[in-house]
């Protein structure tokens, strides 16, 4: 790209930034639903990258769960392919992190979750469903973000903590081009979504007494999740389709079905 069609994207994306920030505030709320979790974001840069080729093993070759992931992700850089690897393992986090050393960031995760944080960026409303209200998960979830308590829609940051975590961390390796250690060089920018467990819809029934009543003055819904379910967790499934279906009833004329990448064909098909 030559640098004159750099500056004018540069400026195209500068005005759309404007016109977005300055109407987001008149915009009518947006409802996300999906898993809400906590990401634990690692740069990987040549020394994590040795580390990683250090202890990668071919998938069947071995018998450590981490060196075989580590073949599984390595495998996708070479490819330069991104995405996410479900591993069910509740070792998982603490491995990677004594591999890697500390996480940088903790970060929101989860589709929906991370709509409502990019609306409360631009200060636009929106209202999350969320069930996990444990320390961890309101640590990460940005305070002015909406939230059912009580019969009504309130700041993310005025709850209070409570519960315990209902799912653990994921961890994010995020890979830069050009980052090369010996024969190994990374050939496309990308980010890898490691999950080491099924993890429930944010099943938030305070949310869902409330659906009607928010989905009426609502200007679009989004449903996620589908693809961290148990194969044979139709419980949830049947409680978003069912929250989908008052939505529609009120009259809510835009819902988005987020979809994902699926570990197996069968979440696919019982969505």
């Amino acid at each position: 790209m030559s640098q004159s069609a750099d500056i004018r994207w540069r400026g195209a994306y500068l005005q759309v930034a404007e016109l977005l920030t300055a109407g987001a505030s008149a915009a009518r709320p947006v409802l996300t639903v999906s898993n809400a979790c906590v990401d634990a974001v690692f740069h990987v840069d040549a020394a994590r990258l040795s580390r990683l080729a250090a202890v990668a093993r071919p998938a069947g070759d071995g018998d450590g769960i981490g060196a075989e992931l580590v073949g599984r992700v390595l495998g996708r850089i070479t490819r330069g392919r991104g995405g996410e690897l479900l591993t069910r393992w509740p070792g998982g986090p603490g491995w990677i992190t004594a591999m890697l050393g500390a996480p940088d960031q903790y970060q929101l995760g989860g589709t929906g979750p991370q709509a409502s944080w990019a609306l409360a960026t631009v200060g636009a409303a929106s209202v999350l469903a969320l069930a996990d209200r444990s320390t961890g998960q309101l640590a990460v979830i940005d305070p002015r973000i909406g939230v059912c308590a009580n019969g009504t829609v309130v700041p993310a940051g005025s709850l209070a903590a409570s519960g315990a975590p209902t799912k653990l961390p994921h961890c994010i390796l995020e890979f830069t081009a050009g980052t090369a250690f010996g024969t190994l060089t990374v050939p496309r920018s990308s980010r890898i979504i490691l999950r080491f467990g099924d993890e429930p819809i944010e099943r938030d029934e305070q949310f869902s007494q409330m659906a009607p009543a928010l989905a009426s003055g609502a200007g679009a819904g989004l449903l996620s999740g589908f693809n961290s379910l148990p194969d044979d967790d139709n419980r949830d499934r049947r409680w978003l389709a069912a929250l989908a279906r008052s939505w529609s009833q009120a009259g809510l004329a835009v819902i988005h079905h987020e979809l994902a990448e699926f570990p197996t064909l069968t979440p696919m098909a019982l969505s």
